[in-house]
């Protein structure tokens, strides 16, 4: 039989590209296919890879460093008699990549105040959880160019530290109590008034008092309109005291009634700071305006 000769075509191919799967070997053998070309594994290769896996060297990748960047610090100021000190800490927190919220309305971290007061940026500050800081803080913070720690420096905690009076004494001694009690969550996890419901009767003051115990996570209405001559009747569901700001005054009495129908105690304004401050339980009796006990005594009588 004769022999096929091989189109010249396929050889010039097969001298570039070697040997096709379907082209022939002297003799007339096929070549042999990539299948065929396998080395069969080993079989106490396929044993192990049944019990561990493929041998394969896993190629792993060193671990990213992820930066993570300090909590922003958030400022206000009060309690300054001298406009310039206050003015030069506020460049140097802003200097020092802190931010300033001018009222404490916002989102601060912190407030700087050389002595301690009743009025409504400390009050808020306690009632929020915030730092209460001397300004020795900021001061000592851009001598050294960076924000320090602020232990040592937190009013209450700071040695040899003389405020004006008790009550200065012992707001600033319950700055540390409640910052942590806030930032500990639980019961306090929005604020020391968590759970307060209550409607503030009167001027600036018990406004100023409402939005505290709102920043400090209870519920606060205010009303300024008390007058008998006004028709509109507020709406007291869910409400747990009344606060006014007189223990006396013939424009309380007719809401004091209602109150006192629902059972609803009405109380001294300075009701809330007084929970800021006292350490023991509070006695809510004690906080009871005048007006309310003589409610309470005639309908005790009936």
């Amino acid at each position: 039989m004769k022999k096929t000769a091989t189109p010249t075509w396929l050889l010039e191919r097969e001298k570039k590209c070697g040997p096709t799967n379907g082209s022939k070997r002297e003799g007339g053998a096929p070549m042999p296919t990539s299948s065929q070309k396998k080395t069969a594994t080993p079989t106490w290769l396929l044993e192990r890879e049944k019990k561990c896996g493929p041998n394969r060297t896993v190629k792993t990748e060193p671990p990213r460093t992820v930066r993570i960047e300090p909590p922003r610090k958030i400022f206000y100021f009060t309690e300054f008699n001298n406009i310039e000190e206050k003015e030069e800490l506020i460049r140097i927190v802003r200097e020092l990549g802190g931010t300033i919220d001018a009222h404490g309305n916002g989102n601060p971290t912190h407030l700087v105040t050389p002595n301690m007061g009743r009025g409504m940026k400390i009050l808020k500050a306690i009632a929020r959880g915030l730092w209460l800081l001397i300004p020795d803080y900021v001061s000592d913070s851009g001598a050294n160019g960076r924000f320090l720690e602020e232990e040592g420096y937190e009013h209450g905690q700071v040695p040899g530290k003389i405020y004006a009076d008790e009550r200065a004494k012992k707001l600033a001694a319950v700055c540390k109590q409640w910052r942590l009690r806030v930032a500990n969550g639980f019961a306090y996890k929005n604020g020391a008034f968590v759970g307060w419901n209550v409607v503030t009767f009167g001027g600036p003051l018990a406004k100023g008092i409402a939005q505290v115990i709102n920043l400090g996570g209870g519920t606060a209405r205010y009303n300024d309109r008390m007058d008998d001559r006004n028709n509109d009747i507020m709406d007291y569901s869910g409400v747990k005291h009344g606060l006014f700001d007189l223990d006396e005054n013939p424009l309380y009495e007719r809401e004091t009634r209602r109150l006192a129908r629902l059972k609803i105690p009405s109380m001294r304004l300075d009701f809330p700071v007084e929970f800021l401050t006292n350490e023991s339980e509070i006695v809510e009796s004690e906080h009871y305006i005048a007006y309310y006990k003589t409610l309470l005594r005639s309908l005790d009588s009936i």
